[in-house]
């Protein structure tokens, strides 16, 4: 994903790992170990959410991304991981579809998928960053 405007997703709440591989991407005298790759500085990284539980400890910078015309692939998506998610956890879609529709329906679409900046957002024109898309506009 290099050059774009997100360079990795972290899933919230478990970002431990994650974080000490962006760190290692970055160091410059591991050479043997990595093959003489060059280094890779992250320079943005988003954490999303599982949504198999509501986040009751509150959001860090957060952003909701419309998926009202997605959910559906969505869960079909995680429902092809058949033997994590079999029969008996059933009840985890309706979780993962109520979360989708509380989030969403907060920032105005019928669906939403919630992430976390790592480090505060900023614009260099306000308008334009609160002009967007809303199930209202």
């Amino acid at each position: 994903m290099s050059g774009s405007v997100v360079e990795i997703l972290i899933p919230f709440g478990k970002p431990a790992v994650e974080n000490c591989a962006v760190f290692y991407s970055r160091l410059s005298k591991w050479d043997q170990y990595f093959d003489d790759r060059p280094t890779h500085r992250i320079s943005r990284q988003l954490y999303y959410f599982l949504s198999f539980e509501p986040n009751t400890g509150g959001i860090d910078n957060p952003i909701v991304m419309d998926i009202s015309d997605h959910l559906e692939v969505k869960l079909a998506a995680i429902r092809a991981y058949k033997t994590q998610f079999p029969p008996e956890k059933e009840h985890l879609f309706q979780r993962v579809e109520a979360l989708a529709i509380s989030y969403g329906q907060a920032a105005g679409f019928t669906a939403g998928e919630v992430f976390s900046s790592t480090r505060t957002l900023g614009t260099d024109d306000i308008v334009a960053a609160t002009q967007a898309k809303t199930a209202t506009n």
